[in-house]
């Protein structure tokens, strides 16, 4: 700083300053603390999900059925002649199939392929919606 600038304190002025400035010293590591807190907590969480999903994982994959030997599973399901399917799904050792019959009404088939065994029938009809008579 050029001589000109320079300002004198007293010493009540210096004592001011000191106590100013040591508040904000405080108030600054009262911030950075909090800071550094809350970067630790969502650092433990990140990391706490990664290891849930992980176990998830690794839990599903322990109940996959695997394969036979000989390469393939064949079994053959029953419809009735006409009948559509709609959509499918596989969990595990089932498959579900969604079924459209030529009546109109669909149901859905639960079926377990390695035993080869039906597990459910869930038959839904068509309702015929009537108009109500006006009263």
């Amino acid at each position: 700083m050029p001589e000109d600038q320079k300002q004198n304190y007293s010493d009540a002025d210096r004592a001011a300053i000191e106590r100013i400035r040591r508040k904000m010293m405080r108030l600054m590591m009262i911030a950075l603390i909090i800071t550094i807190a809350l970067i630790a907590a969502v650092m433990a969480a990140l990391i706490y999900k990664t290891t849930r999903s992980s176990k998830a994982a690794a839990e599903s994959a322990a109940i996959t059925t695997p394969l036979p030997a000989s390469g393939g599973i064949e079994a053959t399901l029953p419809l009735p002649a006409g009948a559509r399917i709609l959509s499918h799904s596989l969990s595990g050792k089932f498959v579900s199939l969604l079924v459209q019959l030529p009546d109109g009404s669909s149901e859905l088939l639960v079926y377990d392929y390695q035993a080869q065994t039906p597990v459910a029938q869930l038959r839904m009809p068509v309702e015929v919606n009537r108009p109500q008579e006006m009263q």
